[in-house]
């Protein structure tokens, strides 16, 4: 363990940004991370939405996380430097089945390279990989680009798949890699964004009925 880890990160939020193109399954990977839940029933995301969450490390440790759910729309780039600004970690998702989505990727790495810190964690995940007939982009492939464009690691994903462990061994190994490099900066903390999951309509009473959920305005964001 680094001798710049100490107890003071505990006390740490750590920004992670999810960045991707329009319908890949942002939102759903956060709604399955945060509440175990999956729903078609989601929007695009305006802007940004973000949200906590604390994660148990392997040393015993506790990290917070602070996640930005992004908007992949072209109309919302203007802000694309609030995005990255301070990030610790940088996720990149692309859709399995939409090839134009796996295209895109050179272009969300060129921006993590012009706009983020060196240090910053970059993932690539491929989500959907419950729908196997329908992919277009195999596993060998994405991989490879992964490793050629300099990510710290590629998963695969399904936020439709309940009993899918990937996606919190997603977030698991993100905040390891995080630990892994110097600790943030104090000055980190007063970047908080507010906490603005949103659930979607037709889901929201059922799972605020069993979970102690901020409550949210109409529609989801992905």
């Amino acid at each position: 363990m680094s001798d710049k880890w100490n107890s003071s990160l505990i006390e740490l939020a750590e920004k992670v940004v999810v960045i991707g193109d329009v319908f890949v399954g942002k939102t759903s990977l956060l709604l399955r991370y945060k509440l175990n839940m999956f729903s078609d029933d989601v929007k695009s995301t305006l802007g940004y939405d973000s949200y906590e969450q604390e994660v148990s490390l392997s040393d015993g440790r506790t990290m917070k996380l602070w996640i930005w759910d992004t908007a992949g729309s072209e109309r919302f780039r203007g802000t694309v430097s609030l995005y990255y600004k301070n990030a610790k970690a940088i996720i990149v998702v692309f859709d399995m089945t939409n090839r134009g989505s796996f295209d895109k990727v050179d272009f969300w790495k060129d921006e993590i390279d012009n706009y983020a810190e060196k240090e910053t964690v970059r993932v690539l995940v491929g989500n959907k990989n419950d729908l196997v007939e329908q992919r277009t982009v195999m596993k060998e492939e994405a991989q490879a680009l992964s490793k050629k464009l300099g990510f710290d690691f590629y998963i695969e994903t399904s936020a439709k798949v309940e009993s899918d462990p990937s996606v919190r061994k997603l977030f698991d190994t993100v905040a390891e890699k995080i630990k892994q490099r110097p600790v943030a900066e104090a000055s980190a903390m007063s970047e908080k964004p507010s906490v603005s999951l949103k659930i979607p309509v037709k889901l929201k009473q059922e799972k605020l009925q069993t979970r102690k959920v901020a409550p949210a305005p109409k529609g989801c964001s992905c």
